[in-house]
């Protein structure tokens, strides 16, 4: 799936835009308000103008998302054929998705949708493409097409990651054959790996630092299980910084931040191998 965006203007206007918008809708109800409760103009104008501004600012963060798609759904430009990126210029993702039959059910982390979704905010040329079927097989066959990252979301364990078989049964795949998939590509491998599974990140010598020493790409995973919401706004979060050229490290930390205001215990569990000046 290939998605080009054309909007160019960053967060920093996104975020006035979203404080006018908010503080216009706050100021208006309270003016309508305090117009019901005959307070004079002038008192009604200022507790409107200051009272819009503060509404807006407590919530600012949650509107920002909703605008953001607002402006790239009106201002995205078409892609055509005049104005293909070429394919070394793309950020390339590759998204695995096993769901076992014979696993615990498991919500997905990221909805395909979704996970597109956060691919539209950011200022850089993307190709989003799902394993499918989600067998270690198809994904060995389709990571040699080349990718700069790798985001598994299933069943994990120190030892190994839970794809699917052929028979939609549970086939896990030890650390060692996850890196040769990694390390078999010729030309563009995986700069990161993002392990959203069970404790991937669990205690000295986990998957994801074993994985880091194999394969030298930096990985990302949790030390802890964490919930589709958290795991939610820590991607979204860290994608959109890659996205829009922050360095890696810069990217986590940011990550780690944004799901720090709704689950300290969750961002205290995020991990990081690797260089953090990768880009």
């Amino acid at each position: 799936m290939d998605y080009h965006g054309g909007f160019k203007s960053g967060k920093f206007l996104v975020k006035v835009l979203a404080l006018v918008v908010v503080s216009l809708v706050f100021g208006a109800a309270i003016f309508w308000i305090t117009s019901i409760l005959k307070f004079k103009l002038t008192l009604k104008t200022i507790l409107s103008v200051v009272g819009g501004i503060i509404a807006a600012l407590a919530t600012l963060e949650d509107f920002i998302s909703f605008i953001e798609r607002i402006i790239r759904k009106f201002w995205r430009k078409p892609n055509t054929d005049g104005e293909q990126v070429p394919l070394e210029q793309r950020l390339r993702v590759l998204t695995v998705m096993p769901r076992p039959l014979d696993a615990d059910p498991l919500t997905r982390l990221t909805d395909p949708e979704k996970f597109v979704d956060v691919f539209r905010k950011i200022d850089a040329p993307v190709d989003i493409d799902f394993v499918q079927p989600p067998t270690f097989k198809e994904f060995r066959r389709v990571l040699k097409n080349g990718y700069d990252i790798v985001h598994f979301d299933g069943h994990g364990s120190h030892d190994a990651l839970a794809f699917e078989a052929e028979d939609c049964l549970i086939d896990n795949v030890p650390v060692e054959d996850f890196a040769e998939a990694v390390k078999s590509v010729d030309g563009r491998r995986p700069k990161l790996i993002f392990l959203s599974a069970c404790s991937a990140a669990k205690g000295k010598n986990s998957f994801a630092e074993r994985l880091h020493r194999l394969t030298k790409a930096a990985v990302i995973g949790f030390d802890r299980d964490v919930s589709v919401y958290e795991t939610g706004i820590f991607s979204e979060r860290l994608y959109e910084e890659l996205g829009s050229g922050k360095k890696l490290g810069g990217a986590f930390d940011s990550a780690v931040d944004a799901l720090r205001r709704e689950s300290p215990k969750a961002a205290k569990s995020a991990k990081l191998f690797g260089k953090r000046s990768l880009r």
